[in-house]
């Protein structure tokens, strides 16, 4: 998978970091296992997204929409029809939590 990643980044002209989980940790948990990855000091934005998540929104449209409003973060979010997946007990989120 990540010569594959690195043919898309050639191609793009773009960076893509992996960051892995070894469990399960919901959908923030692996942003604390990339963070010193997201750390940094260029100050160009970037995109955090996870594996399973398919999208055709224009990706160049957000990063406008993020400059234009100089915001810290710009955040994506879908409705969904199906919640059985995303719903944990409260310990499995406080285990997680960044």
């Amino acid at each position: 998978m990540l010569n594959f990643l690195k043919e898309f980044e050639a191609k793009l002209g773009i960076k893509i970091t992996c960051s892995q989980e070894t469990e399960p940790l919901g959908t923030a948990g692996p942003l604390a296992l990339a963070r010193d990855k997201l750390v940094g000091d260029s100050g160009e934005p970037f995109f955090v997204l996870n594996s399973d998540v398919i999208s055709e929104y224009p990706l160049k449209d957000m990063i406008a929409f993020h400059k234009a409003h100089g915001g810290e973060a710009s955040i994506m979010v879908t409705k969904v029809t199906e919640l059985g997946r995303f719903i944990y007990s409260a310990d499995y989120i406080h285990e997680i939590q960044i």
